[in-house]
């Protein structure tokens, strides 16, 4: 414990001044097949311990194993020079056995050298004279080899198996029996054609077989090659492709040329060990590729992944020095026993990010985090938080290094700073973090929170719509339509308020023009007829002056603009290099705007001279002669009735002045009933628009469950408008009424959901209308609910016309590989966990962070639903996950491996590592399988072997 306690300090002080690669399992481009010098038939005996590793490097290997023919003598060599480079080196020897001149790979630990390899030569009979000869031969079987082979702790593999010096030249039962043994896992195969349908006959197999080697290869060869390939798939053994690195293209000799140019992907610990291979080639599904099937990097690391995090001063952690824990970007499993604190570490995760929102709405869980993460609450006992207490979060986005601290804790109240990884300094340097953390994405789910939404299906659909790229963009159009719908409801109450005093108007108009009509006999009518038509021509001549004078105002504000502008700041920043020829370009440019802004100053003078000489002409016109006599004339006819005591003629200019407004008045309100259908139509346009919009948004909710969510055990239905809690919850919500009616309510959903949805709607707004009106036929409902609608304001009845249910999500499962798609609804607790899990596992590329989802779920719908997920899940994104269930390290094959400490009363780490790690191993089996006593029982039980 103290040498890990040593390494995780010494880690903290280097990772301080330096970025390294991730923990846990990664995939290295590997030629485990190699010869030097050291082989007899290695063609250029020039070729220097240097070169031979400068061309492994170059053609991209990240290991290497020295496999010469029956000697060691080189692999001291290649390690020394490998030293201190980006290359892994694996002692090997080839190996061959028996007069049938079989070849077998045998590795050792990369540890071991040239003395461990020939000792083992000698110990399976192979004399030292007789090293580094091709001809050399152990006169013990394979079989033999092999056990020899074992008892070293190496790793056998039979070399090119579809090639000469194969287990093809042995009787197909040895094969057979051969590749049944225990340390054979995996095999080398030269040709594609013998592992994957290729379509090809099997002469033109052969045909290809003998263009690879130059020479006739027999009909028998050609089937001992294929049945052999054929018997390894059979055995699901690990099927590997390396160069064994031929001087040249087609030559059996070798040398430097053919490094590299056949190899394999195998993903094994971030040290590399024999062991590490070994576990490789026992899940070869999962952690080999060969060159057959990827020939760049099987994995991309994703572009947001949480890299570690580092608590110091805690109620909870060690007080001394600060607790780090290490995540791998693919599946990290956080394992110990009961009150370990595992927990801990999301919930230190979910606060330093203030990451609430997803459990705002379920009381019990955001109380305990939030009773958690605060400060120590000396009456209480609550709160895990010092006043300086500090949590540092190592968070990866787009390729570049954050450190997220959260610190200074104060009553619910902390400081947060962000931090970028400066590759120039060689510091974290801060950055403006204004909004900037939520661009640090990545969920958290508690077995209780999944839970939650597995009690409500229908939850699943906002992670839905959160997922789909388009799905803002649609949502914010029918919110828009929606707006737009109400706006125009509300413009056609108007037009009908407006045209409903049409009638009264028309009267005070005729009223209007009898009045005018009794002044005819004074003779001053007329008169003022003329002078209106005079007045009314004025307006238009005032009308063109103010427009004018609009335009001139337009002008100069253009003007002033462009005379303000230095059109020179916009070039000061031309590049050295470019600056002369673009500076003369748009120089050039701004010479002719300069001309345009002369123009435009000549043409604001020539308007200003235009409009005044306009109103000259206007002043001198025929028209204002007999304006001015028509104006004097009426005066004087006015004053002379005065004088004969006709005192009401004052009235007439006040009469016609109002019968020209009602005149105008009305001339709008018989417009705005021309427009009234047009307007109905708009409002029906937007009705569907927003009906169209809704079922948009299904479609799109439908493809994408098609794309990325249904699988082989779950798969989830949405059915359109179909969620009656939706319909019912949004009812309620128009008419203001959280409870209460409910028997009315119930009755409306069920109406409404007896036959098409869409239908049904339009016939209950026509029910609620005919209520309203006084001309309903029948009666649906109770007479308090109807009152309750006769009631209702306009503008809730437009809510209602738009009123449409969400879509219904059903989620169908399958109990097991034989059984039907069976609803969730009638699943119990951990089948419908499962199946939600499996559904939160499926989509997304940011990291999810798991807190023992597999509680109350039995082996088979972990594995089934839940390890199968995991595994392919995490090709894409970060999963860390919180369990005490072997199947989730174990058969979700756990990049990496993080144990606490069962034993210390704060939480602390105990071992971390890959599954391989022998600590890493035992810790599973004393933690999740009960003690190894117990988990032979079961395997004895069960009869595993």
């Amino acid at each position: 414990m103290e040498l890990f306690v040593e390494f995780c300090i010494k880690f903290i002080i280097y990772k301080e001044v330096s970025i390294v690669e991730f923990r846990g399992t990664r995939w290295y481009k590997c030629d485990l097949h190699l010869h030097t010098p050291a082989s007899k038939c290695f063609k250029d005996r020039d070729v220097t311990p240097q070169q031979w590793v400068q061309r492994a490097i170059d053609q991209g290997l990240d290991c290497v194993a020295v496999t010469d023919h029956n000697t060691g003598g080189w692999i001291d060599l290649i390690k020394e020079e490998a030293q201190d480079k980006r290359l892994v080196v694996i002692p090997g020897v080839e190996i061959t056995c028996s007069d049938a001149k079989v070849h077998l790979l045998v590795l050792f630990d990369v540890d071991k050298g040239k003395i461990e390899i020939e000792d083992f030569l000698i110990s399976i009979g192979i004399n030292r004279n007789d090293f580094s000869k091709e001809t050399a031969y152990s006169n013990l079987s394979i079989q033999q080899v092999t056990e020899e082979a074992l008892k070293k702790h190496a790793v056998v593999i039979p070399a090119h198996i579809d090639e000469f010096n194969s287990i093809s030249n042995v009787a197909y039962a040895i094969r057979e029996k051969f590749l049944e043994a225990d340390g054979i896992n995996a095999v080398q195969v030269v040709h594609k054609e013998f592992v994957s349908p290729s379509g090809l006959t099997n002469s033109e197999v052969l045909a290809l077989l003998i263009q690879y080697y130059g020479k006739t290869i027999s009909e028998d060869s050609r089937k001992d090659w294929k049945s052999t390939v054929a018997l390894a798939v059979e055995k699901n053994k690990a099927i590997l492709t390396f160069s064994d690195n031929p001087h040249s293209e087609g030559m059996s000799e070798h040398g430097l040329w053919g490094i590299g140019n056949r190899y394999t992907w195998i993903k094994m610990n971030e040290n590399v060990s024999l062991e590490s291979l070994r576990q490789a080639l026992l899940v070869p599904k999962f952690r080999i590729r060969n060159d057959f099937d990827s020939k760049n990097s099987p994995y991309k690391i994703p572009d947001q992944w949480i890299e570690s995090i580092k608590i110091w001063n805690t109620e909870i952690t060690n007080s001394i020095r600060p607790l780090l824990v290490e995540f791998s970007p693919q599946l990290t499993t956080i394992i110990g026993g009961r009150g370990t604190g595992k927990s801990s570490l999301f919930r230190f995760l979910r606060g330093a990010f203030n990451r609430t929102a997803d459990i705002r709405e379920l009381e019990d869980i955001l109380r305990e985090h939030s009773d958690f993460f605060k400060l120590k609450d000396a009456r209480d006992k609550r709160g895990i938080l010092k006043n300086d207490s500090l949590i540092e979060v190592i968070f990866i986005r787009n390729n570049s290094r954050y450190k997220v601290s959260a610190k200074e804790f104060n009553r619910g109240q902390f400081k947060t700073t962000i931090e970028e990884w400066s590759s120039e300094t060689g510091n974290f340097e801060k950055i403006d973090q204004n909004g900037f953390i939520d661009f640090f994405k990545f969920d958290i789910f508690s077995q209780k929170q999944i839970y939650e939404i597995a009690q409500t299906p229908n939850a699943l659909r906002n992670r839905i719509d959160s997922s789909i790229e388009d799905y803002g963009t649609l949502s914010e159009s029918l919110s828009a339509t929606k707006h737009k719908y109400f706006e125009q409801s509300a413009k056609i109450r108007t037009i009908l308020q407006k045209t409903a005093s049409r009638k009264k108007l028309e009267t005070e108009l005729t009223d209007n023009e009898k009045q005018i009509s009794s002044y005819k006999e004074s003779g001053i009518e007329h008169l003022y007829s003329e002078i209106n038509i005079h007045n009314n021509d004025q307006r238009i001549i005032d009308k063109v002056n103010k427009e004018m004078e609009h335009q001139k105002t337009l002008l100069l504000e253009f003007y002033s603009n462009m005379m303000k502008f230095d059109y020179h700041t916009l070039i000061i920043d031309f590049s050295e290099q470019s600056k002369e020829e673009l500076t003369y370009f748009t120089e050039d440019l701004f010479g002719k705007i300069r001309a345009v802004q002369f123009e435009l100053e000549k043409i604001g003078k020539n308007l200003e001279n235009i409009v005044d000489e306009f109103n000259k002409n206007i002043k001198s016109s025929e028209f204002q002669k007999q304006y001015i006599e028509a104006k004097f004339l009426f005066d004087q006819r006015k004053q002379e009735l005065q004088y004969k005591g006709v005192n009401d003629l004052l009235n007439i200019e006040k009469l016609h002045s109002d019968g020209v407004a009602k005149k105008e008045e009305l001339s709008k309100l018989l417009e705005l009933e021309a427009e009234f259908e047009k307007e109905v139509a708009k409002k029906e346009q937007l009705k569907y628009d927003y009906l169209l919009i809704r079922k948009q948004i299904t479609g799109m909710r439908q493809n994408f469950v098609r794309e990325y969510l249904n699988t082989e055990s779950v798969k989830l239905e949405i059915k359109p408008f179909r969620d009656k809690e939706s319909l019912k919850a949004q009812f309620r919500s128009i008419i203001q009424r959280e409870s209460g009616f409910e028997e009315d309510v119930d009755k409306l959903v069920d109406y409404c959901f007896n036959g098409n949805i869409e239908n049904k709607l339009v016939d209950l707004r026509t029910h609620f209308q005919e209520l309203r009106n006084g001309t309903a036929k029948g009666q649906i409902f109770g007479g308090r609910f109807q009152t309750l609608i006769n009631n209702l304001s306009e503008s809730q009845i437009d809510e209602i016309d738009l009123l449409y249910p969400e879509d219904d999500m059903q989620v169908f499962y399958k109990p097991n590989k034989q059984s039907p798609f069976k609803p969730l609804s009638n699943a119990s607790a951990g089948q419908k966990t499962s199946a939600i899990l499996t559904f939160i596992l499926s989509y997304g590329n940011n990291p999810i962070l798991l807190d023992q989802p597999e509680d109350d779920l039995d082996n088979h719908l972990i594995y089934e639903l839940i390890v199968k997920r995991l595994r392919k899940s995490k090709e894409h994104r970060q999963i860390i996950i919180i369990t005490h269930n072997a199947n989730i390290p174990v058969n979700g094959d756990a990049e990496f491996v993080v144990a606490l400490d069962p034993e210390l009363r704060t939480v602390d780490l105990l071992h971390c590592g890959a599954i391989e790690e022998l600590e890493i191993n035992k810790e599973i089996c004393e933690v999740m399988e009960g003690g190894e006593d117990a988990f032979q029982l079961r395997s004895k039980r069960y009869r595993i072997d």
